[in-house]
């Protein structure tokens, strides 16, 4: 790994002062008001209609928390749903078009990811911070040796119920799964997984 001190992020900006302007900081989330902002337009935009559609399984008795390869199959089905829509949000947030407010210090009337590329079109400054390739594989090997692979981060289910699981999903001729036929997909491979078990 190379001899950089990790932990300073004045390594790749020298010229900002990080007692000044510190790479991050802790605060409580009602106080990071843009952050609290920002969720209620994931919530309207996509969040509550999720939260309902999981939701619903409990009423509709699809879904026992108690049985374990229960949990399992809701682990290997919904994470990949749910990441696939804050994708879609990010990119729909990143191309939105901000609405024009004349008295606003900030940009306004602009699409997001325009004034991240060409600050200067907006009156703002590139603030950001390259960092070097080789360095930001050395941090992936770093993190991967303190807390694991990403993969091991980003795993819900164990690898022999992820081969349970996706044997079931091809024998059924590997539907789509969204989230409209997921509870669908869901009680179909569930059926199949007690078979088996």
């Amino acid at each position: 790994m190379a001899q950089v001190d990790l932990h300073h992020s004045d390594v790749f900006a020298p010229s900002i002062d990080s007692h000044v302007y510190p790479a991050c900081v802790l605060m409580k989330s009602v106080h990071n008001t843009v952050i609290e902002g920002f969720w209620r337009w994931l919530r309207e935009k996509s969040g509550s209609s999720m939260k309902a559609h999981i939701l619903r399984s409990k009423d509709e008795h699809v879904y026992d928390p108690n049985v374990i390869f229960h949990r399992d199959l809701f682990y290997w089905i919904f994470p990949p749903l749910v990441q696939a829509e804050l994708d879609q949000f990010c990119t729909w947030w990143n191309l939105h078009r901000v609405r024009p407010q004349q008295d606003k210090d900030m940009p306004s009337g602009h699409v997001p990811l325009d004034a991240l590329k060409y600050p200067s079109l907006y009156g703002g400054l590139n603030c950001l911070v390259e960092v070097p390739k080789p360095i930001i594989q050395d941090l992936r090997e770093y993190l991967t040796e303190e807390v694991g692979s990403r993969k091991e981060c980003l795993h819900w289910v164990t690898d022999e119920f992820e081969a349970l699981a996706n044997e079931v999903w091809e024998d059924m001729g590997s539907p789509r799964i969204t989230f409209e036929n997921s509870w669908t997909i869901f009680a179909e491979m569930a059926d199949r997984i007690e078979v088996l078990l």
